[in-house]
């Protein structure tokens, strides 16, 4: 009995020096102690209680939340800038993150919505959260509208019509769904129906007074899930090899701001990068360690007028666009 409660004792000092000391997502300390991920919570927690955690607060080393937004502002020129309080554990577990800043995307995003007649959606995990969490909160006579064709079979968070009919049911709004498929072969598009549908969407775009939208890691290797499921494993070659630095709606771009051109037989049905800086507001929810170089690309190229993101995030973006600052005044 002794002998099981001193095992009890060191596998919490264990699961608590992985998670605070060396920073390991809770995911992964769960796969290595082959426990499940909410266990390793519990486990967290008791580890406080029990005296084997002990928690100090420090003021932080960097820009409290509101100096944080309003510095972001500043050096970025973003109209919107919400942040959410996050750790380095957190900062580097794309699941945690993502819950957080749903969460607090899901209560906030409405004010930026309201009056709002035509509201486009992209895809993505943490956009499908928040929408999915939105408590209901009306919106006059407007419409909900796709900014990118659907998959064949993919996640729900990929599935734009899905996220289309979420937001739709949580604002009380008109959703309009479509049909196309994110990759269409050439030869469809000289179809008359093809065309009808396409140019009736493309209207829709043209109409949109904001645009909610994801970002997504840098696509670094062929073995990694792809966000499009058609893609041919040439396609993904190419992708792998154009140090993409993310994508905005299944459109991956380099540091620079172009977008990967695939030249082929295939077409996406997809706003397109420069199309977004003609929409009067673009909201992009998203944050974490891989997604910082690609949001800073984004605020760059004025893809985005909008963030809602964590501390750690808006940290290190504020630390780069400084350092860029500081470049050009030499």
């Amino acid at each position: 009995m002794k002998e099981e409660k001193n095992n009890d004792s060191y596998l919490l000092y264990r699961i608590a020096r992985d998670y605070y000391e060396y920073d390991m997502p809770q995911k992964e300390i769960a796969k290595r102690e082959n426990i499940s991920r909410p266990h390793v919570s519990r486990l967290l927690k008791k580890a406080k209680e029990c005296g084997i955690v002990s928690i100090e607060i420090r003021k932080p080393n960097f820009l409290g939340t509101d100096q944080m937004v309003s510095k972001l502002k500043e050096l970025s020129e973003l109209e919107i800038v919400e942040v959410v309080q996050s750790s380095r554990a957190q900062f580097r577990d794309s699941d945690e993150l993502s819950s957080l800043i749903s969460d607090h995307a899901s209560v906030n995003i409405i004010k930026y919505l309201i009056g709002c007649q035509k509201i486009g959606v992209g895809i993505g995990k943490t956009l499908y959260s928040t929408v999915k969490k939105m408590n209901l909160q009306e919106l006059d006579d407007a419409v909900i509208v796709p900014l990118v064709g659907v998959a064949k079979k993919c996640s729900g968070n990929m599935h734009c019509n899905l996220i289309v009919s979420l937001l739709a049911d949580a604002t009380k709004s008109t959703g309009y769904f479509t049909n196309l498929p994110i990759v269409v072969d050439k030869t469809e598009m000289d179809t008359e129906l093809f065309n009808i549908r396409y140019e009736e969407l493309k209207k829709e775009w043209d109409e949109l007074d904001v645009a909610i939208v994801g970002l997504g890691e840098p696509y670094k290797s062929v073995k990694k899930e792809f966000i499009l499921n058609e893609a041919t494993d040439i396609y993904k070659k190419i992708i792998t090899k154009s140090k993409n630095v993310g994508d905005l709606l299944v459109s991956y771009f380099r540091r620079d701001g172009s977008e990967v051109v695939v030249r082929n037989a295939y077409v996406k049905v997809t706003l397109p990068l420069e199309d977004l800086r003609q929409i009067p507001r673009v909201i992009c929810i998203a944050g974490g360690e891989k997604k910082v170089t690609g949001l800073l690309t984004a605020i760059e190229n004025k893809y985005i007028s909008g963030l809602i993101t964590d501390t750690y995030t808006a940290n290190e973006l504020i630390n780069l666009l400084q350092k860029k600052e500081i470049k050009e005044d030499v």
